[in-house]
């Protein structure tokens, strides 16, 4: 009977060891993901969601966090506030809370509510200089369009004159 269990010991022994490391790994790669997503939002909530490494974060969502209902509910509210044709000052707000419930939702997931409350979700910090660059990027962007826009026209009228002759 012994040699029985000591065989069978043997042979299980090493799968079920396979097996425990495997379940750990997946568990493991599992949480990085969220982790990974959870940071980079962290990140970037004081400047806005607006750039790709975001939006890819927003994009697996509902992939990484599968198994979490609240943080899906969260992203899909998250989502239909972004989804509107126009927004204004009380839908930005909107946005700004439902960013926060989102983030808040993904802590409480990772086990980080006891460290990471509403108080330090809402207070990023982001430096004057940062937010005067972005404004001057977008305000260069704004009038390189308008040229672009202005030799367009320019040209298409520079096209009817000469059709006309």
């Amino acid at each position: 009977m012994i040699e029985i269990i000591n065989i069978i010991a043997i042979v299980l022994g090493p799968i079920a060891a396979v097996l425990i490391t495997r379940y750990v790994q997946v568990r493991s790669e599992r949480r990085k993901e969220k982790s990974e997503i959870f940071r980079t939002l962290m990140t970037y909530r004081g400047q806005g969601w607006s750039n790709y490494e975001c939006v890819n974060c927003l994009n697996m969502i509902e992939v990484v966090f599968y198994d979490n209902q609240d943080v899906v509910d969260k992203w899909k509210d998250l989502f239909e506030k972004y989804c509107k044709d126009q927004l204004d000052q009380s839908d930005q707000l909107k946005i700004a809370t439902a960013q926060h419930k989102l983030l808040e939702a993904m802590a409480k997931c990772l086990g980080y509510s006891d460290h990471i409350d509403w108080d330090t979700i809402q207070h990023s910090y982001v430096p004057q200089w940062l937010s005067n660059n972005n404004l001057k990027q977008q305000e260069l962007f704004d009038a390189q369009l308008a040229i672009a826009k202005s030799i367009e026209c320019s040209a298409g009228q520079k096209l009817q004159r000469t059709d006309m002759q």
